[in-house]
């Protein structure tokens, strides 16, 4: 068992797969030509927000997409988030802050390293990325869950982060 099992990133349960994969990897029934870092981050990202995907099966799809587009944040964030998912905190946080690092108004970017540091024990950088979800984009789906996680945390939601940024701690 490694370190990372220890993390108290959220579980998704596996379900049995139900497009096995065809020919080159692509998902049985797949369009043809939608073997792209695209389609296999759009895949990964739905196997996650589904609320009923796989957490292994999203991370597998956005590995293949960052193997082929290692630079992208969007890709970095969302192999980072499928991580997370997957119980793997701690493997999530670099990705996400590369991520961050190069698209810093992501509109997710916040609440993902908000709520992966919360499970890694930081809550002062937890508590800013979630409050600083709220201020840049406070009428999204991701503010009402940076909220939502404050609240569980027992933290007051108002007010804003902290000019300076989060706290190291």
């Amino acid at each position: 068992m490694n370190d990372d099992s220890r993390d108290a990133g959220p579980a998704v349960a596996p379900r049995p797969r139900r497009s096995p994969e065809g020919p080159g990897g692509v998902p049985a029934g797949a369009p043809r030509g939608l073997d792209s870092p695209s389609f296999y981050n759009e895949l990964a990202w739905i196997e996650i927000e589904s609320g009923t995907g796989d957490a292994r099966a999203a991370v597998d799809h956005a590995a293949r997409a960052l193997a082929a587009t290692p630079r992208n944040p969007d890709v970095l964030d969302s192999y980072g988030w499928a991580l997370h998912h997957a119980g793997r905190s701690r493997e999530a946080l670099p990705l996400l802050e590369r991520a961050f690092a190069g698209k810093p108004r992501m509109f997710c970017i916040h609440y993902h390293l908000g709520e992966v540091y919360a499970a890694l024990g930081n809550g002062a950088r937890a508590e800013w990325h979630l409050r600083e979800q709220m201020r840049l984009f406070p009428r999204t789906s991701e503010a009402r869950r940076a909220e939502q996680s404050l609240r569980r945390r027992g933290l007051a939601v108002t007010g804003t982060p902290a000019a300076t940024g989060p706290k190291r701690s």
